[in-house]
């Protein structure tokens, strides 16, 4: 027998040995499958018991399974379990919770700024003097002669912070939620020199040298 025909001959060879070797690891997973039953969506038990597992079993069966292939080829730590979340269609996604407004967060001293009048809301200041200012502009405004005018409209009108229908004044719930909002960017950006503020200032843009 020449060497080329050795040749093919190993070759045919070397291929079933792959199919046989292939076929192994599928009968195996396949019998896992089927011990489940067809009740048990495969990999339903992958994620730990709670809101994700719930929400993965409601599902379509295509979506399910779309959603359980993504979770098991995604490495993810532990804890972000509880931020994950899936779609109709079993796209996955991450979903931070949407903060309380009307729960304003305590600062560290423990006092909150809540039940303040509407006076002391429009003139909280979280650095005085500071070389920067941000304003927290919440009682509306009438945008014009800045970069968003530059093509577009002369003005913009921006509506005032309302959650309750009447924009024409602001409840003590709003008032809370308005030094709330405050309360956080203040938070946020305490490290800077810069004076969070939600009173007007008397100019607006950068300062000269």
């Amino acid at each position: 027998m020449d060497t080329k025909n050795k040749l093919t001959i190993w070759i045919r060879q070397f291929m079933k040995l792959r199919t046989i070797a292939g076929l192994v690891p599928a009968l195996l997973i396949s019998q896992t499958l089927l011990a489940q039953g067809p009740t048990t969506p495969p990999g339903l038990q992958s994620p730990p018991p709670g809101r994700l597992q719930e929400r993965i079993a409601t599902l379509p069966p295509a979506a399910r399974a779309r959603a359980l292939d993504w979770l098991a080829r995604f490495d993810f730590p532990a804890e972000d379990v509880e931020t994950i979340d899936v779609d109709v269609e079993g796209g996955v996604l991450y979903a931070d919770p949407r903060p309380d407004l009307a729960d304003p967060v305590a600062d560290e001293s423990g006092t909150s700024p809540s039940g303040l009048p509407e006076s002391d809301v429009f003139a909280l200041h979280s650095k005085p003097g500071a070389a920067n200012v941000i304003f927290v502009d919440v009682d509306g405004h009438t945008i014009t002669g800045t970069g968003w005018n530059a093509g577009g409209a002369a003005s913009y009108a921006a509506r005032a912070y309302d959650t309750d229908g009447n924009a024409a004044s602001f409840s003590q719930s709003e008032l809370d939620q308005i030094a709330d909002i405050w309360h956080r960017v203040a938070e946020d950006l305490a490290l800077f020199d810069i004076d969070v503020t939600t009173e007007e200032p008397n100019e607006f843009g950068p300062k000269g040298p």
